[in-house]
C-alpha cells in the first residue's frame, strides 16, 4: 500500500515536471482556441497510452517474476492468479482511475497559466507546498520500510542465533512406525556398532517442534492437580545424551515404565516454588499421559530448553518414557559422516522393513521451518524497502526537475556572474536536505512505534539500538545525494547562454 501511494505521488510529479516544459506548446493551443475540455481530453488520452504502456510492462514483469517468486519465496504456497477476469478487472480499474486523477493534476496547472507566462515558458509553481508534503510523506514511507528491515533481520538472526537449550547440529531423524519399533533391538544393535554416531535415542518429538502435546499434573502430597499445564518430552533415557540437554542436579533418568523416573526443567522447578534444583528432587510427580499407571519420582533437574519456536516462552516441561509414544529415531553423528550412514542404513531398512519406506530429515531443517514466517517477513520487508528506495530517489528527481525548470534563468544569471558549479548544486539541493530532515524525525517516531509493537511478540527479542535509524538516515541520505548531485551538476554545467537567449 505504501509502495503504491509512494509510486502515484511520483508519476503525478513527474507528469507535472513535463506539463511544465510543456508550457509553451500549452499556451499556442489556448490562442488556437483550444477549450479546457479538449486539453483536459489530450491529457487524458496521453495518459491512458502511458499508464496503458506501464501496465503491460508490469504484467511482463510478473509472469517473469512470480516463478522466480514461488521458488524462493512462496514455496510452500505458491502464488497463483484464481480468477484471471477478476485480475484483469482489477487492474483495468486501477489503471483508469490512475489515468483519471493524474490527467486532473497538470489541468489546474495549465488552466492557472496565464498564455503571456507560457508564451515567455515562464514557470509558476501551484501546490508548491503540496508537492513538497507528498515527498516528505514519501520519504517517511521509504525511511520506515528501511528501518523496519533492518529490526526485522537483527531480530531473525537473533532467533536463529539464540541459546535454545540444546544441540540441534547433525542429528536425522527418521519417522518410526509401530511395526519397527516393536523390533527396535536390531537397530540399537545396528547403530552401536557404528562409529559415525555418536548417540541415538528414541522419542515422541525432539526437544523444538511445531506439535508438542503436555497436561496437567498433581505434585508430591498436594491433594489438588495443577492448574497450569506441562509440556511433556518423551523420550528414553539417551534422550538428554543425544540432544546435549544438560543436567543441572541429580542424575538422569531411566526409562522403565513399571517405575517412572522424571527429569524437570528450571522453569518447572522454579514454578513449582524451588529455586534451588536439588530441593525438588525425590519429589512425587503424577503426570497423566506419561505415567498412566504408576507414580513416579523427579530424579534430575535439566537446563531450561525451548519446546516450541522461540515465538514462545520457556514452558515448564517434563522429561520421561511412555513406549506407547514413541514415534522417532533421533541420530546424532560424529564428524560428517552421515552420508556414508545413511547409505548404509538404508540397505539395512529395506531388509528389516521391506515394506516400509526408508525416509529422513535433518533436524536442523526442521528447526529452520519453525521460523519460515519470520524468514519470508525478512525476505519481503527487503523488496519493499529497496524498491521504496528507488521510488523514493525517483520522487527527489522528480521535484528537483521541476525546481530547475522553475529557476532555469537565476542559474543561467549567477552563472554568468560568475558562481561556481559547487555553489548552484548546495542552492538547488540545499531545500531537499530540509526535506530529508523532517521525514526522518517523522519516520523514526513512527517506526519505532510500530517496530517496538511487532517485538513484543517476541520472549526472546532484540533492543532497538539508536544506531538502526542513523544506519537507515544514512543510507536514505547517501542515495538521496547521489541522485540530487548528478541532476544538479548537469543543470550547474549547462551553457547559460541557451537559458538567457530569449531575454
Amino acid at each position: 500500500m505504501g509502495i503504491g501511494v509512494m509510486a502515484f505521488i511520483n508519476y503525478s510529479n513527474i507528469v507535472f515536471a513535463q506539463q511544465m516544459n510543456r508550457s509553451v506548446e500549452m499556451g499556442v493551443r489556448k490562442i488556437l482556441g483550444s477549450s479546457k475540455q479538449q486539453l483536459y481530453y489530450q491529457f487524458l488520452i496521453e495518459t491512458l497510452l502511458l499508464t496503458a504502456c506501464s501496465v503491460l510492462f508490469a504484467l511482463v514483469l510478473l509472469g517473469l517474476s512470480i516463478s522466480w517468486a514461488n521458488q524462493y519465496l512462496f514455496e510452500d504456497e505458491p502464488v497463483q492468479i484464481i480468477n484471471l477476469y477478476s485480475f484483469l478487472g482489477t487492474i483495468g480499474i486501477l489503471w483508469a482511475a490512475t489515468a483519471l486523477v493524474t490527467s486532473v493534476y497538470p489541468l489546474i496547472f495549465v488552466n492557472r497559466m496565464k498564455i503571456q507566462q507560457a508564451l515567455k515558458k515562464l514557470t509558476i509553481g501551484p501546490w508548491s507546498l503540496t508537492r513538497k508534503s507528498f515527498i516528505v510523506v514519501q520519504n517517511v514511507i521509504a525511511m520506515i520500510l528501511l528501518i523496519a528491515t533492518f529490526v526485522i533481520v537483527l531480530q531473525v538472526n537473533h532467533l536463529k542465533q539464540t541459546d535454545i537449550g540444546f544441540n540441534r547440529e547433525q542429528v536425522v531423524l527418521f519417522p518410526m512406525t509401530n511395526n519397527m519399533l516393536k523390533s527396535k533391538e536390531k537397530i540399537v544393535h545396528f547403530l552401536r556398532d557404528r562409529t559415525e554416531v555418536q548417540s541415538f535415542t528414541f522419542c515422541d518429538n525432539p526437544p523444538s517442534h511445531e506439535k508438542v502435546w503436555g497436561g496437567t499434573f498433581q505434585f508430591d502430597n498436594r491433594s489438588e492437580w495443577e492448574k497450569w499445564p506441562a509440556k511433556y518430552a518423551i523420550g528414553d533415557s539417551t534422550y538428554i545424551r543425544t540432544f546435549h540437554i544438560k543436567l543441572l542436579a541429580g542424575r538422569n533418568f531411566d526409562d522403565n515404565p513399571q517405575n517412572p523416573e522424571f527429569l524437570v526443567n528450571r522453569q518447572m522447578a522454579t514454578t513449582l516454588g524451588f529455586k534451588n534444583p536439588n530441593d525438588i528432587l525425590g519429589r512425587n510427580l503424577n503426570a497423566g499421559g506419561l505415567n498412566e499407571e504408576h507414580i513416579g519420582k523427579i530424579v534430575g533437574v535439566v537446563a531450561d530448553f525451548s519446546t516450541n519456536s522461540l515465538n514462545e516462552p520457556i514452558s515448564p516441561t517434563v522429561i520421561g518414557y511412555n513406549e506407547s509414544r514413541l514415534k522417532n529415531l533421533a541420530v546424532k553423528f560424529k564428524g560428517h559422516k552421515q552420508d556414508i550412514l545413511l547409505k548404509t542404513l538404508a540397505l539395512q531398512w529395506k531388509n528389516w522393513y521391506p515394506d516400509e519406506v526408508f525416509q529422513y530429515k535433518f533436524y536442523d531443517q526442521q528447526i529452520a521451518n519453525l521460523y519460515k514466517k519470520e524468514a519470508l517477513v525478512e525476505k519481503l520487508i527487503w523488496i519493499a524497502a529497496i524498491v521504496s528506495l528507488c521510488i523514493s530517489s525517483l520522487g527527489f528527481l522528480g521535484l528537483l526537475s521541476i525546481n530547475i525548470l522553475k529557476r532555469t534563468k537565476e542559474i543561467g544569471i549567477r552563472k554568468v556572474l560568475g558562481a561556481s558549479v559547487s555553489g548552484i548544486v548546495i542552492l538547488l539541493s540545499q531545500d531537499f536536505f530540509k526535506w530529508m530532515a523532517i521525514a526522518f524525525t517523522i519516520a523514526t517516531t513512527v517506526a519505532y512505534y510500530l517496530m517496538e509493537h511487532w517485538l513484543t511478540n517476541f520472549p526472546f527479542r532484540i533492543e532497538i539500538s539508536w544506531w538502526i535509524f542513523f544506519l537507515a538516515f544514512c543510507t536514505g541520505l547517501i542515495l538521496t545525494l547521489l541522485v540530487i548531485a548528478l541532476q544538479s551538476i548537469k543543470a550547474a554545467i549547462a551553457n547559460p547562454v541557451h537559458s538567457l537567449r530569449n531575454e
